[in-house]
């Protein structure tokens, strides 16, 4: 019988990833809801096999790194922005933000502002590029409330803010067990026009027509798939 791995949110803050085998995707995930509604996880960092009895491992251990493709933009209307921000996702990034979600929660506050440098964090590679080089845009900061995550940035000459689009961390652990192959997931207002505009600069990238951007932080640990 097939395993299927399902991401279960109970609260606002409790996700698990429940892995279970089952005939089809529709039957795991009423096991697996079954089984939320009888179990008492609170945090994140927890998947219950339910394969080989109910044992418990690392929540996210296995899981694919993805690519994230953010929407960005300035909080001035006359202050010029990147369009995205280009972030890998890894696991150890999903238990970051899940355990400062957690904390968030725990101590009752409305956000924390961690540095990516300090933390040792993933931050965004910029882009267009050809629109950001000239930017020098730095330093990051990540921001995660009980529910969600975003980056902020700053032009070096400039005193604007840049925001990325705030994602919802349930929503994207479900969407990194349930992508599968799909290893660059977009995220804004329009993901269609996002992904195109996002292929159209690893075309020129890969045409050698544009220049690297200078200050995107440890941007270059980021992969980029081909389009």
């Amino acid at each position: 019988m097939p395993e299927f791995n399902i991401a279960v949110t109970r609260t606002q803050v409790a996700t698990a990833i429940v892995r279970v085998d089952a005939g089809n995707q529709q039957q795991a995930e009423e096991k697996a809801i079954e089984f939320a509604h009888e179990a008492d996880f609170k945090t994140q960092d927890s998947t219950f096999d339910l394969t080989n009895g109910p044992t418990t491992v690392d929540a996210f251990d296995g899981l694919p790194t993805k690519v994230l493709v953010i929407e960005a933009s300035s909080t001035s209307d006359f202050g010029d922005s990147p369009d995205m921000g280009i972030l890998q996702c890894t696991p150890a990034f999903l238990r970051t933000l899940t355990k400062m979600a957690a904390r968030a929660h725990d101590m009752g506050v409305d956000c924390i502002q961690v540095s990516p440098y300090t933390t040792g964090t993933n931050v965004p590679v910029w882009g267009p590029a050809v629109r950001v080089q000239d930017m020098h845009l730095g330093p990051e900061t990540l921001h995660i409330t009980k529910t969600e995550f975003w980056f902020t940035a700053y032009p070096k000459h400039d005193s604007h803010e840049i925001n990325t689009t705030a994602i919802n961390i349930a929503d994207l652990v479900k969407d990194v067990v349930t992508s599968g192959d799909k290893g660059v997931l977009f995220y804004g207002g329009y993901p269609e026009a996002l992904e195109a505009q996002w292929r159209d600069d690893q075309l020129l990238e890969a045409l050698g027509v544009r220049e690297a951007s200078g200050d995107a932080g440890d941007g270059d640990q980021t992969e980029k798939p081909a389009a």
